[in-house]
């Protein structure tokens, strides 16, 4: 019946009929640091695949974009987890990595931190900035990604993540984006998040150096700047050609470039894995 319409429409208006092409939807989901740069990749693949549409599916976070998938509820995941190897259905591959950062709203002279900084910010022992002004930590929720990054740094910032969470009043940012809210919003506020997810938000944040290196891909790259976090797609085993064509995207010398351009080094081996899971 639309067909049909279409049909009449044009003849009445004196034109040539051209038919009609079905858009598909690509759905996007996953870890919030990485949402905003997959919607802008989705804009630049849309210039030339105008009859794919990329829609990114927001509060999920890793485990609520891989169960979406499984759902059918979104095509792509990109988790910050890796996904388990024996998860069926289902084909995991390394997307990238993105310097981990440490932040506060505006820039602060002399403002750094090191190792043993952290562990006392996030103890609740050291809470002021170098000008005296009150330093709020802003933490995650318990078994979250970055939580266990920062308890992996070693025993004594494992105990500082126990004691931060009995902190009367800590504020806990439940997702990337909440925690990056709070960052910008809360006077002397503290916290972490990832070049890739500052960058693509256009997030006025300042980044505090780290044993006095300035976090970056090419101090990422060079082992100066050793903390980083690699995120990863995520698709089902039967994907679409859309689909297929949207990663393929993301792998080329411009998808490279955009995400290079917003803080995220793509894995060398991502088109020998695309090709390999086709």
């Amino acid at each position: 019946m639309i067909r049909a319409i279409a049909v009449i429409l044009s003849f009445l208006a004196g034109g040539t009929w051209v038919p009609l092409v079905h858009a598909e939807t690509i759905r996007v989901g996953g870890t919030g640091a990485a949402l905003e740069a997959m919607r802008l990749v989705g804009e630049a693949f849309q210039k030339t695949h105008p009859q794919t549409n990329v829609a990114i599916v927001l509060g999920l976070g890793s485990r609520g974009g891989l169960k979406a998938l499984q759902a059918g509820a979104v095509d792509v995941a990109v988790s910050a987890p890796p996904t388990p190897a024996a998860e069926p259905g289902l084909i995991s591959m390394e997307l990238g990595r993105t310097p981990i950062v440490f932040a506060t709203a505006s820039p602060r002279p002399g403002a750094s931190v090191t190792m043993a900084d952290l562990v006392e910010i996030y103890s609740g022992r050291k809470t002021t900035w170098p000008d005296g002004s009150r330093l709020r930590v802003i933490l995650r929720p318990n078994g979250d990604s970055d939580i266990a990054f920062l308890r992996a740094l070693s025993t004594a910032m494992d105990r500082a993540i126990d004691d931060g969470f009995k902190l009367p009043g800590v504020k806990i940012a439940a997702t990337d984006q909440d925690a990056a809210n709070a960052l910008g919003s809360i006077p002397g506020a503290f916290g972490m998040s990832t070049l890739l997810q500052l960058r693509a938000e256009a997030r006025p944040l300042a980044l505090l150096p780290v044993g006095g290196v300035i976090p970056g891909l090419a101090a990422l790259a060079n082992g100066s700047y050793p903390y980083g976090k690699m995120l990863y797609l995520v698709t089902r085993a039967q994907s679409s050609v859309a689909v297929q064509q949207y990663l393929s995207f993301l792998a080329s010398p411009a998808g490279r470039e955009l995400l290079s351009g917003l803080g995220l080094h793509v894995s060398p081996g991502l088109t020998a894995e695309l090709r390999s899971a086709r």
